[in-house]
């Protein structure tokens, strides 16, 4: 998938601490009427869903993320 912010409502809305968008890899899309699409949250691997977000190049960080839980989870080098 590609990577993207994506952007996430926080609250409260004047709290300059607290992120408005995290790093995901881009899923697919849900299907709604909304054009949601499903995100893989990079900082706690859990799925996240949005219609709010931008694709962005692929930082070689998020490659070497991305390959590492292959290793970790002993995925074939030719998938």
């Amino acid at each position: 998938g590609a990577y993207a912010q994506v952007y996430q409502d926080t609250t409260p809305h004047n709290s300059t601490d607290i992120a408005r968008a995290v790093s995901a890899l881009v899923l697919g899309p849900t299907g709604n009427v909304q054009g949601s699409y499903k995100f893989y949250n990079l900082d706690t691997g859990h799925q996240i869903v949005s219609n709010q977000f931008t694709v962005l190049p692929m930082p070689w960080e998020v490659i070497h993320y991305v390959h590492s839980v292959a290793d970790a989870q002993r995925m074939p080098a030719n998938i």
